[in-house]
This record gives structure tokens, sequence and C-alpha cells, in this order.
């Protein structure tokens, strides 16, 4: 941005050489314009019919107050290496731009002077109790088939409760994307809340979510330990849906992968142990005395054979489990076959993701 201030102001500077710029000539100017409405300035040199988009003071000041008014945390940006300021003893004392941190300074001093940043992830009260259901993304289509984006929703019920049809999920996405998500299976899954009240961003996007409902069919419960897939299609990449709610015949939980604030593991009824029945002793008839028993000799142990693997079954790596957090890379058998994770993982069944997914097959055991 220094080289591009030293043309809007028509100042030829003295860097050029060091650059080996030999035709040093300044042809037409380059007139700075400003849009409110894209909140971005550019310069237009209309002899040349050249056209740079540039950033200053009024446009990062006014992406600097979203970010404040927002009550986020601070800004991303691609690269900043072209920030610059004002040296009055370059160019043979003529002054021009250079090198610096007029814009960092900016955005600097106007967080510093801000109230503290939310912390807070929903925009609504989530449920403190939660259940311990798993939910991913999984079988993203490559190539031309990954517009729009369609992964499947894999969500795997690891509580002791049975989800009747009917459960309710519901979720968030961030309004950088289109509010029109939606399902090709029939699950009905539809955007239910836009926070971002009309079409386009101009002036930065309102809100932060759009909300998600998806439920389970009538005549389709979920016992615990089974799973369920269903298309989430949606058209602008986002950060993984999150602030997660199931309601279940009426009552509403959370789930516990969710890591909500203050959440309790309570959603999970603790089993109910089996009862151990008591034998009926069986009647005997009058009593008489009791015999002296036959002594015998030292009895010899009969040693317990060494049990004999199953046919299939896998001895050198532990069962893969629905519900435990696998770092990279370890080793499980499922099905059959050994299987190690090329990522970390949790609740992606190892047999099907396919060459893609997280899983490689090792073969069988």
């Amino acid at each position: 941005m220094w080289h591009a201030k030293n043309l809007e102001k028509g100042i030829l500077p003295d860097y050029l050489a060091g650059y080996g710029v030999t035709d040093t000539a300044l042809r037409g100017s380059y007139t700075r314009n400003y849009s409110n409405s894209l909140v971005a300035p550019w310069l237009w040199n209309d002899t040349k019919k050249v056209f740079l988009s540039t950033e200053d003071e009024q446009s990062v000041g006014a992406k600097a107050d979203y970010i404040v008014d927002q009550g986020a945390g601070g800004a991303m940006i691609w690269e900043l290496a072209g920030d610059y300021r004002w040296d009055t003893t370059a160019n043979g004392g003529k002054g021009e731009y250079v090198p610096g941190s007029t814009l960092t300074s900016l955005m600097y001093d106007k967080f510093k002077a801000a109230s503290p940043y939310g912390a807070a992830r929903s925009t609504v009260p989530l449920p403190q109790q939660t259940l311990p259901i798993d939910v991913s993304f999984t079988n993203f289509a490559l190539g031309d088939s990954n517009y729009p984006i369609n992964p499947k929703l894999h969500i795997v019920n690891n509580s002791t409760l049975t989800l009747p049809g009917g459960t309710e999920f519901q979720f968030d996405y961030s309004n950088s994307a289109p509010g029109n998500a939606k399902d090709r299976a029939g699950f009905g899954l539809q955007v239910i809340r836009q926070d971002n009240p009309g079409p386009g961003n101009a002036g930065g996007l309102k809100g932060t979510y759009n909300r998600v409902s998806v439920k389970l069919p009538g005549w389709q419960s979920l016992a615990p330990g089974a799973s369920v897939d269903m298309d989430f299609v949606y058209y602008l990449p986002v950060s993984t849906p999150s602030n997660w709610t199931v309601n279940v015949a009426g009552t509403l939980y959370g789930i516990k992968g969710d890591l909500t604030r203050g959440a309790l593991d309570s959603g999970t009824p603790t089993p109910i142990p089996t009862p151990t029945q008591t034998p009926t002793p069986t009647p005997t008839g009058t009593p008489t005395g009791t015999p002296t028993p036959t002594p015998t000799g030292t009895p010899t142990g009969t040693p317990a054979p060494t049990p004999t693997p199953a046919p299939g079954t896998c001895t050198a790596a532990p069962g893969w489990d629905a519900g435990t957090t696998y770092a990279t890379p370890t080793k499980v058998s499922w099905k059959g076959h050994y299987y190690q994770n090329k990522w970390w993982t949790k609740g992606d069944d190892p047999a099907a993701g396919g060459a893609w997914g997280v899983w490689s097959d090792l073969g069988a055991c």
C-alpha cells in the first residue's frame, strides 16, 4: 500500500531505482474512489486504464469499528506487508510513503479502547444436561461432485436412551454461508432461523448463525449404539456446526461433545444393574445325621484350557469403539480387519469410510 499511496499523491519516490525501474515518468493520475456500500477504496488511472484495489485508514477504520460493534475478538488478515507510514525525511526531504504500521496501529488503538470482546459461542441458552451423542460430517465428495457441498451427517447414539421417532436435532452453522442448507434423503433438514435478515453482506453480516432443524422420521428410532446418516447440503464453506440440542420426547438435551460451559453429563441415565436372583433352596426330607465325609486324596487341579481365538477374531489390536477418541496413528480391529487412522477421529466407522475415509484398511486379521 505504501507504493499505491505514493501513486495516489502523485509522488515520484526515490526507491524506484532500487527495484530496477528505469522508466520513471508518471503518466496520468491515480484518482482515489471510495464506496460506502463496499467499504472499499480503489485508484483509477483513466489515462492508462489502470485499476488498483487498495486499503487505507477510512476502510480499515470502518472494518475495525464493525469488529468492535460485533464484540468479536479481533481481525484475521490475509497479509498486511504493504502497511505504510509517511516519512518526511525520505525522497531528498520531500517526503514519501514507506513501509510502516499506520493501519496496524489504527486497529490496535481501536481494539485497545473497546469493551471486552464476547466469549459466548451460542446466542441462545443451551441445556445444561447432555447426552453422549456423537455427530460428525463424513464422505465429502471430490472433484466435480463437491458442489454444492454435501457430506453425510453421521449421528451415533452412545447414550443408554433409545431416541424415539420424532427426536429433533438442532444446530447452528455460520451465516457466512447462505441460509439455504437442505438434505436430499427425505429427513426434512431445513433452516429455521437466519440471523442475517436479508440477502447480501453490505455493511457486514448481521447476526452470527443460521439454525438448522432435522428430525428422525416417526417410524425410525435410534437404539443405544445405533447410528444414522443423513445429507447436509450447503453452498459455501463453514466452520464445524455447533450449539446442538436434542429434543427427546419433550426433554431438551445438549450433546456432550459440544463442550457447553457448565454442562452436566446428566442426560444419560445410570444403567440399572440386573438383579441377581437368589436361588430357592430345594426342600429336603426329614433330616438325618450328618454323614462323615469320606476323605479323598489331594485333589489334582485341572488346568484351564487356553482359549482358541474364534475364526476372524482380531487379537493384535483392540476393537474399535464409537465413543473413543483416537489420536494418530492408532491401530484397531473391526469386523475381521485391522485399521489405522490417518487423523484424529471419533465415531467414524472404519469399515464405512472407503479409500478416502479416516481409516486405512490394513487387511484381514
